[in-house]
Parts: C-alpha cells; structure tokens; sequence
C-alpha cells in the first residue's frame, strides 16, 4: 500500500518557513525575520489601519500585510516571529498577512542576519500566467 505524503507547508500543522520557500496560498506558517520598513498606515473604508511591513530572512524579504495594532507596535530592527500567517496575492504581488488566530512575537531588535534578496513579493511573469490562468478556470 502507497502512502500519500502531503506538502507539509500546505496540511494545517504550523511550520516555520524561509521566506525564499514562500508561494502563493501557504497557510498556518510560521516566519522568523526582522523588521526593515514599517510603511505609514492607510486607512480601509470601514476604519481600519493597514500597513505594509518590510520584513526578511537570511534568504530573501517580502511584504507582511498587518492590520490596526499590529503595526502600530511594531518597528524597523524588531526581530519577530510570526505564527499562524498565510500568503496570498494583492496588487500582483505575494504577501504576507496574519491569521485570525496568528500572532506576531518580539523576539529582539538589530541582531539578525538577513538578505532583502531575493525580494520574494515579485513574483515571476510565468507564474502570475499562470495564477491568472487558474483564476479565470473558476
């Protein structure tokens, strides 16, 4: 009898991840990165703040979407883990956003090997294709 093997990134059991193994629709990731840019907040319709965080790894940096409290204590040289995220396409672009039930933890400041590249956030012409492709199937 063959056994199935799932993706272990996408089953439901949190997993760390390295940013340059992200891809569009992982869920219930974890990351470890430090904060580069905390961007000033924008405001949705219906009152909330939003924020794009700059955030990287000793492989690569991508966008971290943070609604309301979250980026409001969060800032440039944090070192933070974040549990419980999720990727996903805006703008043509792969984010980061947190989860009902994640949480972003400091861990420290300044202290933190990282490289902003590969900037991870821009995704390749042949995948969006193809994303697109996927989408209009539906």
């Amino acid at each position: 009898m063959q056994q199935q093997i799932q993706n272990p990134v996408r089953d439901n059991t949190p997993r760390f991840v390295l940013i340059r193994d992200l891809e569009p629709n992982l869920k219930n990731i974890s990351i470890h990165a430090i904060v580069l840019d905390v961007a000033k907040p924008t405001q949705t319709k219906d009152g909330h703040e939003v924020r794009t965080v700059r955030i990287a790894d000793k492989t690569g940096s991508i966008n971290l979407s943070v609604w309301n409290d979250y980026g409001a204590v969060l800032r440039e040289g944090d070192i933070v883990r974040l549990n419980g995220c999720f990727t996903h396409i805006w703008k043509n672009t792969l984010q980061i956003k947190i989860g009902n039930k994640g949480q972003i933890i400091k861990q420290g400041d300044f202290m933190m090997v990282y490289s902003e590249l590969p900037d991870m956030s821009i995704l390749p012409p042949e995948l969006m294709k193809e994303i697109q492709e996927q989408q209009t199937k539906k």
